[in-house]
């Protein structure tokens, strides 16, 4: 399906009823999908959390919940068509009840709508929806009764990012699932604990305005980023990015073995991409900064030392039809690493799928080619340091 980059995200291209239309589909097929639904706060926190802009842009459908989204397409030629989750969750529910479709919740044991709640009103609304709730405490992990169950529809209403990382894992584990989604408090306005806009307002995109009025403590440090914040940070990354490029860094990360760590990224969906450790520099962040929150985001570790770093030493373009937060191109940043932990304490997120620590003199060979000119550089400065 046609998809659009906003701040490096993908949102699919669809009207509402090719959305419904997918949801259906996937209803009623047997493969796992999971479905997200970004608004303007969904991408600030993606640009800041590389996990989850990855869990985003390997979703099956990403729906966009935010009338700033459709601003911000517009600017790029490209019209979206908004369907928030409030919207979307009833036609799931009803499509799960009429295909007799085992479902799921999960939410947080404080959340405004707990378990009472929501069977009072599941029980009222969808009599004969097969359904069961699982609530937990914030740091908890799934009951093994979840697994047990096997649901076919779950709806995960945690909040971003740890509902969308949640439904992918999910998704991964398959076991019969059909629909992973991540709902938010769509669930607090179906069961009545928050009251939507007026249709009128929804209409015209001022349903923030809505809730900032109704609830001004908790939602305007919200409104401030999707209404201000976002459209700001859009301009930077989508428009005056694509002049310069993007800082990041790189960890060159060897043990005594004389063996050096590469991870095999999920970015590329459907095949292998091996690569050293990497990622970007955040905005106020100074390379070591970003260089130990990279390794500890990417690989549960800073069992390292730094040995020597090397400033600015590559730096390359994109490929045609391929940007990042909307740079041209990146330059990075060499650190030389002493790993100091043991060969096999590395904990990956979601951002890639495998590691494994190979000869130093074999990484040109087991790593993907398009990195080789940069890591030639690499392998120079490694024999520098050592020397």
């Amino acid at each position: 399906m046609d998809t659009i980059k906003i701040l490096g995200t993908k949102i699919s291209i669809l009207t509402k009823e090719q959305i419904v239309d997918n949801v259906l589909a996937y209803l009623r097929g047997s493969e796992a999908r999971q479905i997200v639904t970004p608004n303007p706060e969904f991408l600030l926190e993606a640009l800041r959390d590389e996990e989850f802009a990855v869990v985003l842009n390997q979703a099956d459908l990403a729906v966009p919940d935010g009338f700033g989204l459709v601003i911000t397409a517009a600017c790029k030629a490209k019209k979206l068509e908004r369907l928030s989750g409030a919207d979307l969750v009833p036609i799931i529910l009803t499509a799960s009840e009429k295909n007799n479709l085992k479902v799921a919740i999960i939410n947080w044991s404080d959340s405004l709508s707990d378990e009472k709640v929501i069977t009072k009103v599941f029980n009222k609304k969808y009599p004969k929806l097969n359904f069961k709730i699982w609530s937990i405490d914030r740091g908890d992990d799934l009951k093994s009764s979840f697994y047990d169950w096997q649901a076919e529809v779950v709806l995960v209403a945690l909040g971003a990012p740890w509902q969308d990382i949640l439904a992918a894992k999910l998704k991964a584990n398959g076991n019969g699932l059909k629909l992973a989604i991540g709902v938010g408090g769509s669930l607090d306005f179906l069961t009545g604990q928050v009251r939507r806009a007026p249709k009128l307002m929804r209409a015209i995109g001022l349903e923030w305005l809505w809730r900032l009025i109704i609830n001004p403590s908790v939602r305007s440090k919200r409104i401030f980023n999707a209404v201000i914040k976002f459209p700001l940070i859009f301009v930077r990354h989508d428009i005056i990015n694509r002049f310069f490029y993007r800082p990041s860094v790189v960890g060159f990360i060897y043990n005594s073995h004389r063996e050096v760590l590469i991870v095999n990224s999920n970015k590329e969906p459907g095949r292998d991409f091996w690569k050293l450790p990497q990622g970007g520099r955040n905005y106020g962040e100074s390379d070591e900064q970003a260089l130990k929150r990279e390794m500890l985001e990417e690989l549960g570790t800073t069992d390292f030392n730094i040995i020597r770093v090397y400033p600015k030493i590559y730096k390359y373009l994109w490929p045609k039809g391929y940007s990042l937060e909307g740079y041209k191109g990146q330059r990075q940043s060499l650190f030389i690493l002493e790993y100091t932990g043991k060969r096999q304490d590395i904990y990956l997120s979601a951002e890639n799928k495998a590691y494994k620590w190979v000869p130093i003199n074999e990484l040109l060979k087991a790593t993907d080619s398009v990195v080789h000119q940069a890591y030639e550089l690499y392998l120079e400065k490694y024999q520098e340091t050592l020397k």
